[in-house]
């Protein structure tokens, strides 16, 4: 996909979202949000768009819609991993320990003071705030250290592949 037809899909996500959301905006703000999505691939930034339309209450922030773009719905949220480690916690209590979790989730409860202090701590709403800001924060880390391929230069790659056509 050229740069002509990246800006072409940024500029119907946002027309889409404008729509949706009843939104008005200047011809200057317009540019600001294609020139921020224009470098997403067209199927991402549409099932983002199609993300943001189901969950955001109000027109959305380039952020919000970069975030969708960069969602891995395989990947747990803060939230499914808490109640993971809370139904580990009361199927095997301590002796289950953090064998067998993602690095993200053992940094998480190591910000709640570890595996056997969480089982044993009588702050669950404590320890959840905790567990969720840790693991989110880690997840948004992990989120922008992900290194993605401009289109240009992947075409430029396949190029030379087959000889530079």
């Amino acid at each position: 996909m050229n740069d002509q037809e990246q800006r072409r899909a940024a500029a119907s996500a946002v027309a889409l979202l404008a729509i949706t959301f009843d939104k008005d905006m200047s011809d200057e703000q317009i540019d600001i949000y294609i020139n921020n999505l224009c470098d997403l691939e067209a199927d991402k930034l549409h099932q983002a768009v199609q993300i943001v339309i189901q969950e955001e209450r109000f027109f959305p922030a380039i952020a919000t819609i970069r975030a969708a773009a960069n969602h891995d719905p395989d990947q747990m949220s803060a939230e499914e991993a808490w109640g993971f480690v809370c139904r580990r916690i009361q199927a095997e209590g301590r002796m289950a320990g953090t064998r067998g979790l993602t690095d993200q989730t053992v940094k998480a409860i190591d910000s709640c003071g570890g595996w056997v202090t969480l089982c044993e701590s009588t702050n669950p709403i404590g320890d959840r705030i905790a567990f969720v800001r840790s693991y989110a924060s880690a997840s948004q880390r992990a989120a922008r250290q992900k290194v993605t391929v401009p289109n240009r230069l992947k075409a430029a790659i396949n190029a030379i592949g087959r000889g530079g056509e």
